[in-house]
């Protein structure tokens, strides 16, 4: 089994590594939030809480 395993996986793939490929996008895009919000101060990110706090309530 573990031969046919790795005869499998050279022609189709690994699950996880296509997992990860598709997840791709979406951390690129968290990290960019992430750059944005380094450079706030406690009290701007503390009003940033309150304003998504806020969008959920409205949801």
């Amino acid at each position: 089994m573990s031969f046919i395993n790795s005869v499998l996986k050279v022609f189709v793939g690994d699950k996880s590594e296509k997992d990860v490929k598709s997840l791709q996008p979406l951390v690129k895009e968290i990290k960019s939030f992430e750059q944005q919000l380094e450079g706030l101060s406690h009290d701007e990110l503390r009003q940033k809480t309150t304003s998504f706090k806020a969008r959920i309530d409205e949801d």
